[in-house]
């Protein structure tokens, strides 16, 4: 394939997946050397055919791991299959469903043709209602279950199919085949799974054991649940591949990792409450410095503030990882921002902050960027996206979605 036709749809429908990555030169390559290989952990280069004389490198500043690896794998095997329709009247159809087959090939392996099916029909019920209200469901794959003569298409045709679950707890349950074995009402886990959202736990748990769970949510958007955590998130019309763990290890502060854990959940969680959050981190090195940028009626030490004597009694002397994660879900949904310290103690919840004249970026992010220099500020907006900031620096430490 043109090496400047493969980097025009590479940019367009690839990148998207990893937050961060860019698309580096071209370098030279033999017939002997694979479609895709990682020259270094924080690199991927990839060519469509064999003979090829080049391969494109992807590159970023988080490790690729194995998962990542299928997905450029997916990528090329669907760019081979797709070529002979590209640059013809038909190419923008076919890459409009490029995103959804990568998705599919990767999480599906043989039987991806059912997991494309699925992510078919939940995208043309984003895009339609059921008694005036927007549809929500999941569809569960189970690799050892067997199921019986209904299938998914003779499933999609049902309307009434749009109601069968809710896409929180209860789901649809399929084989491999995409052949219907039933219906499960799920129990919330006794430990929610970290790196999924709260409100999907009990799908992310039954996530397991090469399970696979896709969601719709009442947003519109598409979740995709495997090894329990949320593997993919389609959102604003674009598909994101979610690596968690490097996110936790690249905050720069704090030192505590069950800090930082913590923090990094509910932030997925506000994430996908829709209802935005700004949080920051103080590190032990500023002191009381978090006082010149917190109004002192917001200051949970402010024993005159009947506001910071109500949340003081709420939170009952604990600790930000030793809060439910409910709660500290309510607490960053509090108008504001939710600044804690490098221990995880709460110092301000709701807080006005004072930020600098000739501020722009909207009011979080100007807050994120006056809490960074105290430590971390991270901002979540209303439609989903994660930037996490630190020090004085312009480019955040990683953007999410």
């Amino acid at each position: 394939m043109e090496q400047d036709q493969l980097r025009r749809i590479a940019e367009q429908f690839l990148c998207p997946f990893f937050s961060g990555a860019r698309l580096a030169g071209a370098v030279p390559s033999t017939t002997r050397e694979k479609l895709v290989a990682r020259p270094d952990p924080r690199s991927l280069a990839f060519k469509v055919h064999s003979n090829d004389g080049h391969r494109l490198v992807l590159r970023r500043a988080e490790k690729f791991g194995p998962t990542a690896e299928r997905i450029v794998k997916a990528f090329v095997e669907v760019m081979s299959e797709i070529e002979p329709a590209l640059a013809t009247a038909f190419e923008a159809d076919v890459l409009r469903t490029l995103p959804g087959k990568i998705v599919a090939r990767t999480i599906g392996g043989d039987h991806h043709e059912s997991m494309l099916a699925t992510i078919d029909w939940l995208e043309a019920w984003a895009d339609r209602h059921y008694e005036g209200m927007s549809v929500t469901g999941a569809l569960g794959f189970d690799p050892h279950a067997q199921g019986g003569s209904i299938g998914l298409s003779e499933l999609s045709s049902l309307e009434f199919a749009a109601v069968l679950s809710n896409g929180v707890d209860t789901m649809i349950w399929v084989d491999p085949r995409g052949c219907v074995a039933g219906h499960q009402c799920l129990a919330r886990p006794a430990v929610t799974p970290p790196f999924a959202p709260y409100t999907h736990a009990g799908l992310a748990a039954w996530a397991v054991d090469g399970r696979v769970v896709l969601v719709l949510t009442e947003k519109d958007e598409i979740l995709v649940f495997k090894d329990s955590q949320m593997l993919f998130a389609k959102r604003s019309g674009r598909w994101h591949f979610l690596t968690h763990r490097p996110f936790v290890t690249r905050m720069p502060v704090p030192n505590s990792l069950a800090v930082r854990r913590a923090v990094y959940e509910s932030c997925l969680d506000a994430s996908f409450m829709h209802h935005g959050a700004c949080l920051g981190v103080v590190t032990a090195g500023c002191g009381r410095d978090w006082e010149e940028v917190v109004m002192r009626e917001d200051r949970l030490c402010n024993s005159d503030s009947l506001k910071a004597r109500t949340l003081d009694l709420l939170l009952a002397g604990r600790t930000f990882p030793e809060l439910d994660r409910r709660l500290r879900m309510e607490l960053l949904s509090v108008d504001g921002a939710t600044v804690i310290d490098h221990q995880g103690r709460v110092l301000a919840v709701g807080a006005i902050l004072r930020i600098p004249g000739g501020s722009t970026g909207g009011g979080r992010l100007a807050a994120a960027r006056v809490l960074a220099t105290l430590g971390l500020g991270i901002k979540v907006s209303q439609d989903g996206s994660i930037i996490c900031l630190h020090g004085e620096a312009a480019e955040p430490v990683f953007t999410l979605m």
